[in-house]
Parts: C-alpha cells; structure tokens; sequence
C-alpha cells in the first residue's frame, strides 16, 4: 500500500519489490491456500514470517485460517538463516499448539519460505527452547493440487473447458449448472462441485443434486 498519488514505474516496481506466497489452511485443514504477496526485497525471511503470523487479510477471513495460536509472534526481529535452515523464535503463545497443529505451522512456514533462495528447512523454538513436534500422521496439506489446466468457459448456453476451439461439457454437471440460469461460477478442483451464482443466490452443484 502507498499514499495516493505515488507514481512508481513497472520497471522499478520489480527491482524494489519481490512476489512471494503465503499458505494459509482451507476450513478442512486439506489444502493450502495461496496469498499472493509483494514485500521490499531485503530481510525477505522475517517480513514473510511476520506476515504470516499476522493471520490471513481480510478478503480471505472465513474461508482460511493459520495453525498459529492467536496472539504468536516472533519473539526477535530476526529470522537468521544457518546451512539452509531458518531460524524460528516464537513468543510463548505458541506453546498453546496441539501436536497436530505443530506439524501444520512448520509446514505453513515451510511452504510460505520455499519461495526465498537458500532455505531448505525451518527450525522453530520458543524462548530458544526447541518446540517439540510429533511425527506426522497421514497424508499432509497440499500446497498446489493438480486442475484441469484448460481454460473454464461459460456462455449462454454453454458450460465446460475450452478446447480445440469448442467447449467440452463437465460429464453430469454442465447441464445442471445452465439449468440454473447462472451469472458465474467456480469449480472445484475435484472437477464435479461447482457454486453457482444465479438470479436465485448461490448453488452448490455436484453430480449428484443441487442445493440453493
């Protein structure tokens, strides 16, 4: 954010700044969400880890959230970087954590620093202390899950992915979505939910039914 009024060139916008990526949890705990970022280039480690336990902006409140407990922050206004690995020191806020939500922090910042060059790891401490964290159980929040990489198109009377200069229809879905008569419409990355946006409000379309 700037006061307004700053004029600043495109060229020099990307010699000052550097994009990187937040990860915060989907309501499942399945996924991880990216949020898009752009901070001064220098001390890159602390401003994202900063950023990342300030919780997710609002545009994305109430359909993320941060494995931190409220309230963590770090506890130095350094995040030092020894063989690769980034050290963490967090306030005792942090201590609150179950051992589930351990494994779900370290892989958020994991993930929210894989963008930065030279980190391979995270160690994250209390008061200098390490935090213990458990093993991991079961299969791990995935930061980019795979989706039909084709083009979603919807028009008048057609609903599907662009292809070879037709629209493909979704097996089992299409015809119900149009039936809506919508305005706009997101698919999951399952490929067989879809909400809807009509004249009636939102949908949730699967396969199977459709719910208003």
């Amino acid at each position: 954010e700037a006061p307004q009024g700053i004029v600043l060139p495109e060229s020099t916008f990307g010699s000052v700044f550097s994009e990187q990526t937040l990860y915060f949890l989907d309501p499942t705990g399945q996924r991880l969400v990216p949020d898009r970022r752009w901070f001064p280039i220098g001390a890159q480690p602390v401003r994202i880890v900063s950023a990342l336990l300030s919780g997710p902006p609002a545009s994305l409140r109430g359909a993320v959230y941060s494995a931190f407990p409220d309230g963590t922050k770090l506890s130095s206004p350094l995040v030092p970087v020894q063989d690769g690995i980034a050290k963490i020191d967090l306030s005792q806020e942090a201590l609150s954590s179950k051992a589930n939500e351990r494994q779900l922090m370290k892989l958020q910042l994991l993930s929210s620093l894989g963008g930065v060059p030279n980190i391979t790891g995270v160690s994250i401490s209390v008061g200098d202390s390490p935090l213990p964290l458990p093993s991991p159980g079961g299969a791990s929040p995935q930061p980019d899950p795979q989706v039909d990489p084709r083009p979603l198109v919807l028009q008048k009377d057609e609903f599907g992915f662009a292809e070879n200069g037709k629209i493909t229809p979704i097996p089992s879905l299409s015809q119900k979505v149009l039936a809506l008569k919508p305005t706009a419409v997101t698919l999951a990355s399952n490929g067989t939910t879809a909400a809807v946006l009509s004249a009636a409000g939102v949908s949730l379309v699967t396969a199977g039914s459709a719910t208003v």
